[in-house]
């Protein structure tokens, strides 16, 4: 099936209920406002092989449109759907077809958006809800949320791709409104009649029934056994009912129905309860009579999207709830009228989306801001914010003298979290920061002190990428400025500036190659310790740049060297396709490093990610002599020069052995390749480290080591 255009509510194709959509929308470069429309009113209008998509034109509201395209006999305008590309935006040199561009939905979404919002007494805010669209990226004109859209499509956010929903699923649930049903709403018009259940056994005095004598709850009041009742979930109480003879014969109050169609129990997608005046007794009937159609295929549309709506509304709460984005604007596309700096910022970042491109991926950043931090700091917040079950960094409160703060971002004032070290630390000035994030945003942050020891982490940062952001020179008392790119929740971005050095670029002169790799390079995991000697390229492959993709780390021997006698080998996992003539690539898929006895509860760690059995991938075995003292002493290396992509590596140790990964039958390399080797200038190797990529494999490779130690076991 083909799809031209889905609502961003739901998923689903925006013609598949009902003739036309609703429409989220601005005009031109207007970011800062945002309108709705019901395009209903008219059909989508053919033009060669495509479908225009428009909206009905009322000269009294839309005065601003007919100005720039006069045509005083129009009813409807065309409308760019799913834009997310910008360029030549203005009112002279606006390049696209259209002035108007916005997201769809249709129009029973948005009045199950709204029934939702109204439940929990939340602002249907037009802008907030166009800024959270305008921060997802998009798969095939659908919305990347991080989400599945309740099992409509595969998820979006782990594979970064899209598949068709099933036939079966688009003919048996969505292509039922999940807000006009019929059924449900003569349910509602017609009389709940109050019957008496049969076998209804009503419990006066529980303590007189000796078969209860065991039950825990044999000592409670009906009230209480009541009050427990109401807040579980329906499931919970039934193993209740089941574990305790007290709850098997409690009548069950009219008050526990009626808490079924409270927000988080089964029924809370039947929101239409909430103006329903019912008496004593009638709860339970309508619960009765709703479980009884709960299986039509509406009605499980409708608790799907009704999910998705309270996603949504829980996103809008979030926004509503911290204010603006604080700090000085910054002169961006989206905000033209920010200030000007021509400030060489030093950043920390996914890769984020520049409005000039199409936003298929990672983020985007809609409001850049800049705050000029005290002489002095005293105390250090950070506020976060919950998406999709991960938490993400939404703005910084530096508080100097007399507790004035200096805000960047969305800061939450009542659910801050202070920074906070682990010795006591003089913050009149600050080394920088240790940043963790994925493609999404930024999820955790430390930051460093004048001696440069870090904090406690704030936020996620296991299984993040991390990246050292550190200052031109060492931290003395003096001001600098600190900015952060925002999409409509989250920071995307950091970057710092000192003020005294400019003009000076601040991009930092590394003393030598290890802190440059260290402390100027991406890393997957924890940056990799001080105490370790890095050597191997830092500059990635150009196809590689713009992903920004991290460097691995497995440290074998440990960050002492104390593992290295525990290391019996080591299992190199490749393509078999790549074989027989040079590439652009290696084919490594993974290195696997095994120990002779489990070291940190592991009997193995792995460099790379070691694929599913397939006809296409080889392995080798080595074993290594580590109980005679054989190590891997270094790592010769052929890249392509052009590319600077890794094509192979061998592998020495110190008794004279060497092995070539991946095995090929052709080696003769020509001239437009270069030969390296990394070694300890004097040390031994106790880490491989690797930037590593679907496409090509290892792609970059180099070795950790520390120095030589007098220890004969290492």
């Amino acid at each position: 099936m083909t799809i031209e255009t889905a609502c961003v509510l739901c998923g689903d194709p925006i013609e598949l209920w009902t003739r036309g959509f609703q429409a989220l929308y601005t005009l031109l470069d207007d970011w800062g406002t945002a309108r709705i429309k019901d395009t209903r009113t008219g059909p989508r209008r053919a033009n060669g092989w495509f479908m225009v998509d428009q909206i009905p034109l009322d000269s009294s509201s839309d005065a601003d449109i007919l100005a720039l395209h006069p045509n005083p006999g129009a009813a409807r305008y065309s409308i760019d759907l799913m834009k997310t590309r910008f360029h030549g935006v203005g009112r002279h040199d606006y390049s696209p077809p259209s002035a108007t561009w916005g997201f769809p939905f249709h129009p029973d979404c948005w009045e199950m958006l709204s029934a939702a919002c109204a439940v929990s007494g939340t602002r249907l805010d037009l802008k907030v809800i166009f800024d959270l669209w305008r921060s997802q990226p998009y798969k095939r004109d659908l919305l990347d949320w991080g989400h599945d859209y309740g099992g409509n499509w595969e998820d979006l956010e782990g594979g970064h791709t899209v598949s068709e929903p099933s036939t079966d699923g688009i003919l048996d649930i969505y292509t039922d409104s999940p807000f006009h049903i019929p059924t449900l709403r003569q349910l509602f018009t017609s009389e709940i009649v109050c019957e008496p259940s049969r076998n209804r056994k009503v419990l006066t005095k529980v303590s007189l029934v000796c078969r209860h004598e065991g039950d825990p709850f044999i000592r409670l009041p009906v009230e209480i056994l009541h009050m427990i009742l109401i807040p579980t979930d329906s499931r919970d109480v039934l193993n209740l009912r089941l574990a305790s003879p007290v709850y098997a014969t409690l009548v069950l109050p009219d008050s526990f129905w009626r808490s079924r169609f409270w927000q988080g129990r089964e029924f809370e997608h039947i929101f239409e309860v909430n103006t329903l005046q019912i008496s004593n007794g009638g709860w339970r009937q309508l619960y009765e009579r709703i479980k009884d159609l709960s299986a039509l295929p509406s009605l499980t549309n409708r608790k799907i999207v009704w999910g998705l709506a309270c996603r949504l509304r829980e996103l809008i709460d979030r926004r509503l709830s911290v204010g603006p984005c604080y700090g000085t604007p910054q002169c961006t596309m989206f905000e033209p009228d920010g200030a000007r700096h021509n400030f060489g910022w030093r950043v920390a970042s996914p890769y984020l989306s520049p409005p000039t491109e199409y936003f298929y991926r990672r983020s985007r950043s809609l409001y850049e801001r800049v705050t000029t931090l005290p002489d002095i700091i005293k105390r250090i917040f950070i506020s976060t914010v919950g998406i999709n079950s991960k938490i993400y960094i939404s703005g910084l409160r530096f508080a100097g003298d007399n507790d004035t703060g200096y805000l960047l971002g969305f800061c939450s004032l009542d659910k801050e979290i202070e920074v906070t070290w682990e010795t006591d630390q003089n913050l009149e000035a600050l080394c920088g920061f240790h940043v963790a994030f994925d493609f999404k945003g930024i999820r955790g942050l430390r930051i460093l002190s004048q001696t440069g020891e870090p904090s406690n982490w704030v936020g996620e940062w296991r299984d993040t990428s991390q990246q050292v952001l550190t200052l031109t020179s060492p931290a003395q008392t003096r001001t600098w400025n600190l900015k952060g790119g925002f999409d409509a929740l989250k920071l995307v971005s950091i970057a710092i500036f000192y003020i005294e050095d400019w003009p000076r670029s601040p991009c930092p002169e590394f003393p030598d190659q290890s802190s440059r790799l260290r402390e100027g390079s991406l890393w997957y995991g924890e940056i990799p310790p001080g105490e370790l000697s890095l050597s191997g390229r830092h500059q990635l492959p150009l196809s590689l740049q713009e992903n920004k993709i991290p460097y691995s780390l497995a440290l074998f021997g440990g960050v002492d060297g104390s593992q290295l006698p525990c290391l019996s080998g080591f299992s190199v996992y490749y393509t078999t396709y790549w074989d027989t003539l040079p590439s652009d690539g290696t084919g490594i898929e993974a290195i696997e490093f095994s120990f002779s006895r489990p070291v940190n509860g592991k009997s193995s760690i792995i460099l790379g990610r070691v694929p599913d059995t397939d006809e296409d991938v080889g392995v080798c075995h080595v074993t290594l002599r580590s109980d005679e003292g054989e190590r891997i002493s270094r790592l010769s290396t052929t890249y392509e020069s052009m590319t600077d992509t890794l094509v192979d590596i061998k592998v020495h140790t110190n008794h004279g052995r060497s092995y070539p990964f991946p095995p090929r039958m052709m080696q003769n390399w020509g001239d437009e390749y270069t030969h390296e080797d990394l070694k300890p200038e004097s040390g031994i190797i106790v880490g491989i480290f690797s930037s590593i990529t679907s496409e090509l494999g290892f792609a970059t490779i180099g070795i950790a080591s520390i120095p030589s130690l007098s220890d004969t076991t290492i």
